[in-house]
């Protein structure tokens, strides 16, 4: 480490994210708690900690102690875990930190302060309409108000500690940018889990050692091979899973003038499931491929390698049973997310190629939906979200995904999810997408589900244990029974006498006589409506709505 000349190496950045993570850890359901509405579903510090977990993971693999090379690794890791908006803004704000140290062996505070701006502005950048009073506002005061006062005399203990001061200011301040945060009395839940990290940096850098006796719980999990499963009567179906990290070097060419989509042009035609990110002079390279050789022959004509990884999928696929994906290509594929069995069934009924595990309290990771894209084998993969927290993860999904046209659609809850395959009629990839946007625009989303604390939401008082009914709008109403509630939801709906469909889906634990008196209210309160119920097993909410 590198304390004594206030640089940053390599060695020091790998203990201050070990250490952020950590303490991340530590807090996370603290961070979870901070929700504006009180229900079941708080899952900020969990899906910020898996983000940067699978970073953390990524950086401890990587054996070079540049600090462009500890934080270039730190960065594809983080990308790939990215879980939930405050998840996908915070491995965009590490993106841009590294971008912020390429070149570097050794950071001094001041360039590590000004990659901390660029790493504001890459997160910035990531959502397409950036609200104050969030974990962005945060990151950006802070930032600017230690790049003011550093200097090349600063010391790293009394920047990080500077650098926490003004975080911890800034997040006092969001209830006053965001009313919603006020009237909840909750501070922003992303900038108090990045406040958490920077209390970590500072207790790496002060050496109170903590937080090292805490085991740092990974996310990414590795099947043992049985390399029995492969001998001379073993017959080859699967490829390799190949993996490159590529320095540009300009002894082999003009590293300006390096053309990635030209690379994986070539990486497409001998293989697929390509994602490719370039950081500045650093290539990371994804690509299955009977092949290997071609892949490390293309590279090694722009550069040289940092890191190699190529593993058999055939003996992969003989260990942990994959399911196989088409062996066709088709032109179009579907993926949906679904919480429970029971919607994940009734998506894969009605269209679905592929589902994607998660949804609220569960965010999907950015790798979990390339492995979705991988599997469905298609030229043109529709994305069909059911939660406006896993747009963000899906969308920079697609744009790392480069062996397939990726058009992720705008659908925010599982009632526009299952509209909109409902409509859609597999064929023509402008048909679908116009079907498909019609199912989501179409249906008017409700769901009920339980507080579990009190709280005061848009002027109305909740009790711990009331089931509130939300619906397109936000919170409408909260009462002490399940039922009325639902009476009172249905009642409340917008033009609800024009309705002519009533979709419900039942949670777990809702019993048959609560289902009985459903239909009896509907029965009477709308008689010419029809009633479609499914079993759709989702944990958080009792109810979800569907009207049409």
């Amino acid at each position: 480490m590198s304390l004594e000349n206030n640089c940053i190496d390599g060695k020091l950045f790998e203990r201050l994210l070990t250490f952020g993570a950590l303490n991340l850890q530590a807090n996370a359901k603290e961070i979870n708690d901070l929700n504006v509405f009180p229900v079941p579903d708080g899952d900020t510090g969990d899906n910020m900690y898996a983000t940067l977990a699978g970073g953390v993971d990524s950086l401890k693999k990587q054996a070079e102690y540049s600090i462009d090379c500890k934080a270039n690794a730190l960065a594809e890791g983080m990308l790939l875990n990215a879980r939930g908006n405050s998840g996908v803004i915070l491995s965009q704000l590490f993106y841009g930190i590294a971008q912020g140290l390429l070149g570097l062996k050794v950071a001094t505070v001041p360039e590590f302060c000004g990659a901390l701006k660029k790493g504001v502005e890459c997160a910035y950048k990531a959502v397409v309409k950036p609200v104050e009073g969030t974990i962005l506002t945060v990151a950006r005061e802070a930032a600017d108000r230690v790049f003011e006062k550093v200097s090349a005399e600063t010391t790293l203990e009394g920047f990080f500690l500077e650098y926490l001061k003004e975080l911890k200011v800034s997040l006092q301040k969001t209830p006053e940018l965001l009313e919603v945060l006020k009237e909840s009395g909750v501070v922003d839940s992303g900038g108090a889990g990045l406040v958490c990290i920077a209390e970590g940096f500072y207790k790496a850098i002060v050496g109170d050692e903590t937080l090292a006796e805490v085991a740092f719980t990974a996310t990414a999990t590795k099947t043992d091979i049985n390399t029995f499963d492969f001998d001379e009567n073993s017959k080859m179906d699967f490829g390799y899973c190949t993996e490159v990290l590529v320095q540009l070097l300009s002894s082999k060419g003009d590293v300006q003038e390096f053309n990635l989509d030209n690379l994986v042009e070539f990486l497409t035609s001998i293989g697929d499931s390509v994602a490719a990110v370039q950081t500045g002079t650093k290539v990371k390279i994804h690509v299955h491929t009977m092949t290997p050789a071609l892949v490390l022959e293309k590279c090694q004509k722009y550069g040289e390698f940092i890191s190699v990884k190529i593993e058999n999928m055939t003996l992969q696929h003989n260990t942990t049973l994959l399911v196989e994906k088409p062996k066709k290509r088709e032109k179009t594929a579907i993926v949906a997310v679904a919480s429970g069995e029971g919607l994940a069934q009734i998506y894969l009924d009605n269209g679905a190629d592929y589902i994607v595990s998660g949804g609220q309290t569960d965010n999907p990771s950015t790798e979990d939906f390339i492995k979705g894209f991988d599997h469905v084998n298609a030229d043109t993969v529709f994305v069909l979200p059911n939660n406006k927290n896993i747009v963000l993860a899906a969308k920079q999904a697609a744009e790392l995904y480069k062996n397939s046209k990726v058009i992720v659609l705008p659908s925010k809850t599982p009632q526009q999810v299952y509209s909109a395959l409902a409509l859609c009629i597999k064929g023509d990839e402008d048909m679908m997408q116009a079907d498909m946007t019609e199912g989501i625009e179409s249906v008017d989303s409700y769901a009920i589900t339980y507080a579990v604390r009190d709280a005061v939401v848009n002027g109305i008082e909740i009790k711990e244990g009331d089931y509130m009914a939300f619906s397109p709008d936000g919170l409408m109403l909260s009462e002490k029974e399940l039922l009325l509630a639902f009476k009172r939801m249905i009642d409340s709906a917008d033009e609800v006498e024009d309705k002519e469909i009533v979709t419900i889906f039942y949670g777990k634990n809702v019993n048959e006589a609560f289902k009985q008196s459903v239909r009896d209210f509907i029965e009477e309160r709308l008689p010419d409506a029809e009633l479609i119920e499914h079993e759709g097993g989702q944990e958080v909410y009792s109810l979800l709505v569907a009207l049409e």
